[in-house]
Protein backbone atom coordinates (compact mmCIF):
# COMPACT_ATOMS: atom_id res chain seq x y z
CA UNK A 1 0.00 0.00 0.00
CA UNK A 2 0.88 3.50 -0.74
CA UNK A 3 1.76 6.17 2.01
CA UNK A 4 -0.34 9.01 2.37
CA UNK A 5 0.29 12.13 -0.49
CA UNK A 6 0.91 12.24 -4.46
CA UNK A 7 1.94 8.79 -5.66
CA UNK A 8 5.28 9.04 -8.35
CA UNK A 9 2.50 8.54 -11.81
CA UNK A 10 0.49 11.44 -10.83
CA UNK A 11 3.52 13.33 -9.30
CA UNK A 12 3.64 17.07 -10.02
CA UNK A 13 0.45 17.77 -9.58
CA UNK A 14 0.32 18.93 -6.37
CA UNK A 15 2.14 19.29 -2.76
CA UNK A 16 -1.06 18.44 -0.22
CA UNK A 17 -2.01 14.92 -0.43
CA UNK A 18 -4.87 13.52 2.24
CA UNK A 19 -4.16 10.32 4.13
CA UNK A 20 -5.56 7.27 2.22
CA UNK A 21 -8.60 5.71 2.15
CA UNK A 22 -7.37 1.97 1.85
CA UNK A 23 -9.87 -0.71 0.65
CA UNK A 24 -8.35 -4.15 0.57
CA UNK A 25 -10.36 -7.67 -0.02
CA UNK A 26 -8.92 -10.64 0.33
CA UNK A 27 -8.68 -13.31 -3.05
CA UNK A 28 -10.02 -16.99 -2.61
CA UNK A 29 -6.59 -18.03 -4.31
CA UNK A 30 -4.65 -15.99 -2.26
CA UNK A 31 -3.98 -12.95 -4.15
CA UNK A 32 -5.06 -9.55 -2.47
CA UNK A 33 -6.36 -5.82 -4.32
CA UNK A 34 -5.55 -2.79 -2.66
CA UNK A 35 -7.08 0.41 -3.41
CA UNK A 36 -5.64 4.05 -1.98
CA UNK A 37 -7.43 7.27 -2.40
CA UNK A 38 -5.86 10.21 -2.05
CA UNK A 39 -7.52 14.37 -2.88
CA UNK A 40 -4.43 16.69 -3.74
CA UNK A 41 -4.02 19.87 -4.77
CA UNK A 42 -3.27 21.06 -8.66
CA UNK A 43 -2.92 24.52 -8.96
CA UNK A 44 -4.92 25.83 -11.48
CA UNK A 45 -6.78 22.85 -12.07
CA UNK A 46 -8.01 22.62 -8.37
CA UNK A 47 -8.51 19.64 -6.53
CA UNK A 48 -7.75 15.94 -8.19
CA UNK A 49 -8.58 12.72 -7.05
CA UNK A 50 -5.55 10.55 -7.11
CA UNK A 51 -6.55 6.18 -6.86
CA UNK A 52 -3.57 4.05 -6.76
CA UNK A 53 -4.49 0.08 -7.73
CA UNK A 54 -2.02 -2.43 -6.81
CA UNK A 55 -3.02 -6.26 -7.30
CA UNK A 56 -5.96 -7.74 -9.47
CA UNK A 57 -9.25 -5.73 -10.68
CA UNK A 58 -11.46 -8.70 -11.83
CA UNK A 59 -15.15 -8.89 -11.15
CA UNK A 60 -14.66 -9.44 -7.57
CA UNK A 61 -12.92 -6.38 -7.00
CA UNK A 62 -14.21 -4.34 -8.97
CA UNK A 63 -16.70 -2.67 -6.83
CA UNK A 64 -13.78 -1.37 -5.11
CA UNK A 65 -12.31 0.73 -7.85
CA UNK A 66 -15.99 1.69 -8.06
CA UNK A 67 -16.54 2.96 -4.71
CA UNK A 68 -13.05 4.59 -5.44
CA UNK A 69 -14.33 6.51 -8.24
CA UNK A 70 -17.44 7.90 -6.73
CA UNK A 71 -15.47 9.94 -5.15
CA UNK A 72 -14.96 11.83 -7.83
CA UNK A 73 -17.49 14.24 -7.92
CA UNK A 74 -15.79 16.02 -5.48
CA UNK A 75 -13.13 17.02 -7.39
CA UNK A 76 -12.09 18.29 -11.13
CA UNK A 77 -10.27 15.74 -12.49
CA UNK A 78 -9.11 11.67 -11.89
CA UNK A 79 -5.39 10.19 -11.78
CA UNK A 80 -5.52 6.30 -11.83
CA UNK A 81 -2.66 4.86 -11.41
CA UNK A 82 -2.59 0.93 -12.08
CA UNK A 83 1.32 0.31 -12.35
CA UNK A 84 1.04 -2.24 -9.93
CA UNK A 85 -2.05 -3.87 -11.86
CA UNK A 86 -1.53 -7.41 -12.39
CA UNK A 87 -4.82 -8.35 -14.28
CA UNK A 88 -7.61 -6.13 -15.18
CA UNK A 89 -10.66 -7.60 -16.33
CA UNK A 90 -13.55 -5.92 -18.51
CA UNK A 91 -15.49 -5.33 -15.14
CA UNK A 92 -12.99 -3.16 -14.36
CA UNK A 93 -12.30 -1.78 -17.38
CA UNK A 94 -16.05 -0.96 -17.67
CA UNK A 95 -15.64 0.60 -14.05
CA UNK A 96 -13.13 2.74 -15.55
CA UNK A 97 -15.09 3.60 -18.80
CA UNK A 98 -17.99 4.27 -16.95
CA UNK A 99 -15.89 6.69 -14.56
CA UNK A 100 -14.32 8.50 -17.95
CA UNK A 101 -18.25 9.65 -19.08
CA UNK A 102 -18.55 11.33 -15.28
CA UNK A 103 -15.26 13.05 -15.03
CA UNK A 104 -11.98 13.90 -16.90
CA UNK A 105 -9.52 10.79 -16.28
CA UNK A 106 -6.45 10.36 -16.55
CA UNK A 107 -5.14 6.88 -16.61
CA UNK A 108 -1.45 6.55 -15.87
CA UNK A 109 1.37 3.45 -15.36
CA UNK A 110 -0.86 0.77 -17.47
CA UNK A 111 1.10 -2.48 -17.95
CA UNK A 112 1.61 -3.90 -20.93
CA UNK A 113 -1.28 -6.55 -20.85
CA UNK A 114 -3.52 -4.01 -19.60
CA UNK A 115 -2.69 -1.39 -22.19
CA UNK A 116 -3.00 -4.00 -25.07
CA UNK A 117 -6.80 -4.59 -23.27
CA UNK A 118 -7.36 -0.57 -23.94
CA UNK A 119 -6.24 -0.86 -26.91
CA UNK A 120 -7.85 -4.29 -28.16
CA UNK A 121 -11.34 -3.04 -26.69
CA UNK A 122 -10.66 0.73 -28.33
CA UNK A 123 -10.96 1.78 -24.51
CA UNK A 124 -7.44 3.52 -25.32
CA UNK A 125 -9.11 6.64 -27.29
CA UNK A 126 -11.45 7.45 -24.35
CA UNK A 127 -8.43 8.08 -21.62
CA UNK A 128 -4.85 9.25 -21.51
CA UNK A 129 -3.31 6.27 -21.51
Amino acid sequence: MHSAGIHRACAGLGERGLEPLAHSRDRPHGGEVAISTSISDAPPRGQQLEVVATGELDIATADHLAEALALAPQVRSVCLDLSEVTFLDSTALRVVIDASRRVRLRVVGASGHVRELFRLTGSEALLSV
